[in-house]
């Protein structure tokens, strides 16, 4: 688990990591980002296979097992999710929220870039701008939770932001140099 500068979060985590065992915390007193976070927390893994999974949604208990049954070496697993805002849930196509793929191939493209919004995106576009082919699951294997607070509707790196622009422009550029 990576703790990305919430105090409160780790005395959470503190209250119950001796009920699991193989359980490691990573903190970082100050905020560093997600993809940071999660660059970081990818390269101490002593695991061939990884996956990407928000904070705040939920697995189901198959979820690990369904999607490693999927992969194959020279692809990656999107899984297909349930939205949920309270007690109101929507079916949603396979998104890139939750993916599932070889760690070599996670370092091969040097894992996300480090923006603070929109990181999946880019690095499944990178994924298969190397030929790795997209397997979506066709089970709903977790629910992701919606929410004001989400960093999609914040005002300074939301989808609206001037800051989301700007990294669109990158992105859109660095697609057409590649092409």
């Amino acid at each position: 688990v990576g703790i990305d500068g919430c105090k409160r979060t780790l005395d959470k985590i503190n209250e119950i990591k001796h009920k699991y065992k193989n359980f490691f915390c990573y903190y970082s007193d100050k905020n560093i980002g997600t993809y940071v976070m999660l660059n970081s927390l990818i390269l101490k893994s002593n695991y061939d296979i990884i996956t990407i999974f928000g904070s705040d949604d939920i697995m189901n208990n198959d979820y690990l097992s369904y999607n490693k049954s999927l992969l194959k070496f020279n692809n990656y697993v999107v899984s297909k999710c349930v939205n949920f805002k309270g007690r109101t849930e929507t079916c949603i196509e396979n998104k890139s929220f939750s993916i599932f793929l070889y760690k070599y191939h996670f370092l091969k493209l040097n894992g996300y870039d480090e923006y603070r919004f929109s990181c999946d995106d880019e690095f499944i576009k990178r994924l298969k701008n190397v030929g790795l082919s997209t397997i979506n699951s066709d089970k709903i294997t977790y629910k992701k939770r919606l929410h004001s607070n989400n960093i999609s509707n914040n005002d300074t790196y939301g989808i609206n932001s001037y800051y989301n622009k700007e990294i669109n422009t990158i992105f859109l550029n660095r697609n057409n140099d590649i092409l």
